[in-house]
């Protein structure tokens, strides 16, 4: 069995966890072998412990292990926090790339495993709440900009989904439904 990872991409604040928590509710209550995967560094926000260059590293080890333990095991992952987060936010606080070929080639060589990454990138559409985040609300909207940006430049493959939150279920699903994977 190929898993398939549901990635959810976008800056802070903008609906991502609980994206992931409607997806995984709604395939759950569908019958199908799904899990989530949740932000390892979350809890890092909470205590206002902004990760150092030199933390890159043990937070992608930390991600791609919650997720990688479930390859092959089940048939959908959903996650707030994709692996490729990892290189993104290396970019984007410490100006390098250190980790961002390892992360690449360790995604190259799960999709030679047979795991599928399907890539959304979620609109912000609602107020931003600070509480538990590392970013302002104009930080947070600089990543989705920035973001979005280097998701293209590294030839990551995204659906953009631009309605309200509301509707974001019906059409990941939809989407997921209309390419044969659901």
């Amino acid at each position: 069995m190929g898993t398939k990872v549901i990635n959810l991409l976008g800056g802070s604040g903008v609906g991502k966890s609980t994206t992931r928590a409607d997806i995984f509710s709604a395939m759950k209550k569908k019958g199908l072998l799904v899990e989530e995967v949740t932000e390892y560094v979350k809890m890092w926000a909470w205590l206002k412990r902004k990760p150092k260059w030199s933390d890159q590293a043990y937070l992608f080890g930390k991600q791609s292990q919650r997720e990688s333990v479930l390859y092959d095991k089940v048939e959908f992952i959903v996650t707030d926090s994709p692996v490729l987060l990892s290189g993104y936010y290396e970019h984007y606080h410490f100006k390098r790339s250190i980790m961002q070929p390892s992360i690449m080639n360790w995604l190259a060589y799960a999709q030679e495993q047979g795991v599928e990454y399907h890539n959304f990138f979620l609109k912000r559409n609602k107020p931003f709440d600070e509480l538990g985040r590392f970013e302002t609300e104009e930080e947070a909207k600089f990543v989705d900009k920035d973001l979005r940006e280097w998701l293209s430049n590294q030839n990551i493959p995204v659906v953009d989904i631009n309605c309200s939150d509301e509707e974001r279920l019906s059409e990941i699903l939809t989407h997921l439904t209309n390419k044969g994977k659901l």
